[in-house]
């Protein structure tokens, strides 16, 4: 009796499991599968692709990557009884192919649909940069030179000089898929051969593989031109003369407020110096001017810039100062002292002398004749001194002032030490007593 009733309770049992399972198959069906309908691997979505697809109304979306469940989708829910859905993968996903696919849960019943059909892609690898420039043929005596090439949208470009990371660009675009780079060294370069490689990496992390690597050779520089003299005289105050010394076989150019104003080849000098002149082919509109040249030897090679002059043009009357130093760089510019005509006429004098004594170059009488300019003449000139003078006085009487200043402080502080000198003996004395 009792093995009877143990059988027909299993049996009970084994049926009412039976109708649980019947009963969770049958209602599963009842839920349909999501659709996925794209798959992006477009800009940042290449290594997590973002997946998009329908889904029935008043459902939960789960998506399984590689088999793994990965996360939750976004549902947009509309009214036309069909929603849809967007998932951007979590994890990084390393190159090669995956699949992907989605389950549908009821929000109500908590019944779960088929799997979608599974749907797979491809993380390709990230294509290395193409260095362009400078390479074996480059002819360049820069210190810095301008390392160029292309890469794929949407990456930045690591450069290494050396076999050093020196540094890397900002993230490159453009219309066609390809964008063109180039970059600056940081630090300046020794004259010798140097190497070149880079790798690109996206804003996901995907790093590429290292470019071809390039050689290329610093020269030592072209000795820079030197620009002797502005003067408007002969010419109109806002169109001066340009003049200066270079070496013979160069090409000069000239800088007008950092911009190129024009070029020209010089008039070769026995002595291997020549001189040369320009004028500016438009007027300078009023206010403060930068002006400078560089050389190029026939290869193209490009000297440093030229000592810097400041020229200013103020309504009708004008200022020459001028910096008789090379600047490490364009805002070193900025800081260099300027000094008055007169001062500068002085200094240019003893530049031409110097020149013409040494016979490392043979100036023409032109100009001698503009090197050599009386400066014992003209109101303008002689303003321009009585303001230099000024200046030196406010100088020299502010240094007096601040002389008295810094003896008085150093006066004071010998007097509070005495008299804390004083209070710590009176202190002593009473200590003792």
């Amino acid at each position: 009796m009792q093995r009877l009733y143990k059988f027909f309770s299993c049996l009970s049992i084994l049926l009412i499991g039976l109708i649980f399972f019947v009963t969770a198959v049958n209602a599963g069906a009842d839920v349909k599968k999501p659709i996925i309908v794209s798959i992006n691997q477009n800009g940042a979505h290449i290594s997590r692709p973002l997946i998009t697809g329908l889904t029935s109304a008043n459902t939960e979306v789960l998506i399984y990557v590689d088999g793994e469940y990965d996360g939750n989708a976004q549902i947009n829910i509309e009214q036309t009884g069909t929603d849809n859905f967007y998932y951007q993968i979590k994890q990084e996903l390393r190159e090669g192919t995956h699949t992907v696919s989605a389950l549908a849960k009821d929000k109500t019943s908590l019944r779960l649909s088929e799997f979608s059909l599974f749907e797979t892609f491809t993380i390709k690898s990230l294509p290395a940069p193409t260095l362009i420039e400078p390479d074996e043929n480059t002819v360049t005596g820069k210190v810095k030179p301008v390392i160029t090439g292309l890469t794929v949208n949407n990456t930045f470009v690591h450069i290494f000089v050396d076999g050093r990371h020196n540094g890397k660009t900002e993230i490159l675009k453009h219309l066609s898929g390809t964008a063109n780079f180039s970059y600056k060294p940081f630090l300046n370069l020794t004259t010798g051969w140097h190497t070149v490689w880079a790798r690109a990496e996206d804003a996901s992390g995907r790093v590429s593989s290292a470019s071809k690597v390039l050689r290329f050779y610093i020269e030592s520089p072209l000795p820079a031109p030197i620009v002797i003299k502005v003067d408007p005289r002969g010419s109109k105050y806002n169109r001066p003369f340009i003049t200066g010394l270079s070496k013979n076989n160069t090409k000069i150019r000239i800088f007008i407020d950092r911009q190129l104003n024009g070029e020209f080849l010089v008039a070769n000098h026995p002595s291997g110096t020549a001189n040369f002149s320009y004028l500016p082919f438009l007027e300078l509109r009023p206010g403060r001017h930068i002006i400078y040249a560089t050389a190029l030897d026939t290869r193209g090679k490009e000297s440093l810039w030229s000592n810097i002059v400041y020229y200013n043009v103020i309504g009708a009357r004008l200022a020459v100062k001028d910096i008789l130093e090379e600047p490490a760089d364009a805002e070193a510019m900025e800081d260099k002292d300027e000094i008055s005509i007169i001062d500068l006429g002085e200094k240019i004098n003893d530049i031409g002398e110097k020149a013409i004594d040494s016979g490392s170059a043979t100036v023409s009488p032109d100009l001698k004749d503009i090197l050599n300019f009386d400066r014992s003449t003209g109101t303008e000139e002689g303003g321009l001194m009585d303001e230099s003078q000024e200046q030196q006085a406010k100088l020299k009487l502010n240094l007096i002032i601040f002389i008295i200043f810094l003896f008085a402080v150093i006066g004071w502080i010998f007097w509070v030490n005495r008299e804390l000198i004083k209070e710590k003996r009176e202190q002593n004395k009473q200590d003792k007593k």
